[in-house]
């Protein structure tokens, strides 16, 4: 059970040959005072260093929310419920890598925050899979249509939600895929292309032109856009889709 409130944590319904494995999913918006009081409780050594290292107070509040979320899932996944004994450390590309107990060393987390919300997937790594979050704004928006192709211009266009939205969809899932290949998005934004969408009232699922072996699916948060990336297959029907629905439908309940 989350150590606080306004989180959600659950496990994916994985389904085929991927339903060996296991993935947990957390959001949180959790605020900044809860999360500072409680540090001590989900922080390990390193991380506290770390922490005490950022000057900017809206950095300060995002890697708590960050690290809680991403402890939290790790939690779930290994039944563990001292979360300190999770240890969080940046590779190369500034990927997260999760140090615990010896022969533990094939899981993977992904985690985004920003000075509201928190998200994080724990996942074996047969598995792969990333999570991305943004704020949707008209001046992020116009950014954006800077840096993506025509095609994928007419998209946004064809998608059922506002255009502000369509393009966070754009980017994130981009963001989500480049973290599944582990570069970031230090490659160029071409070979990231969205090649295909399908829509529905409450989330799109996307596809690659070059990554065909993975798929996103995209939702909607109050003023945000939430988007996962994940094996082409690890989902049979809409079931895993409609799981992280109703996960954020409980955050929501929560919330209130």
């Amino acid at each position: 059970m989350p150590i606080l409130t306004n989180t959600v944590v659950s496990e994916l319904p994985l389904r085929g040959y991927h339903k060996g494995f296991h993935a947990y999913l957390g959001f949180c918006n959790v605020d900044h005072d809860r999360l500072l009081q409680t540090k001590n409780r989900y922080l390990s050594g390193y991380e506290q260093e770390r922490y005490d290292t950022i000057e900017a107070v809206p950095h300060k509040q995002s890697y708590l929310r960050g690290r809680y979320i991403s402890k939290e899932v790790l939690g779930a996944y290994f039944e563990e419920t001292e979360l300190t004994q999770f240890n969080i450390v940046n590779g190369i590309f500034n990927q997260p890598i999760v140090e615990y107990k010896l022969g533990h060393n094939r899981t993977g987390v992904s985690i985004s925050h920003n000075e509201e919300y928190g998200i994080g997937v724990a996942f074996s790594e047969e598995i792969p899979m990333a999570v991305d979050i943004e704020r949707c704004s008209l001046s992020q928006k116009e950014i954006i249509k800077s840096q993506i192709t025509n095609d994928e211009r007419e998209m946004a266009a064809d998608m059922p939600w506002q255009s502000t939205i369509a393009y966070t969809v754009l980017w994130t899932v981009k963001e989500a895929i480049s973290k599944v290949i582990k570069t970031g998005l230090t490659i160029p934004l071409d070979v990231l292309k969205v090649g295909s969408f399908k829509a529905n009232e409450n989330h799109i699922i996307c596809e690659f032109e070059n990554f065909t072996q993975y798929q996103t699916v995209s939702f909607r948060v109050k003023d945000h856009v939430c988007s996962m990336a994940m094996p082409l297959n690890a989902a049979e029907g809409d079931d895993v889709f409609e799981f992280i629905e109703q996960t954020l439908f409980n955050l929501k309940l929560q919330s209130v």
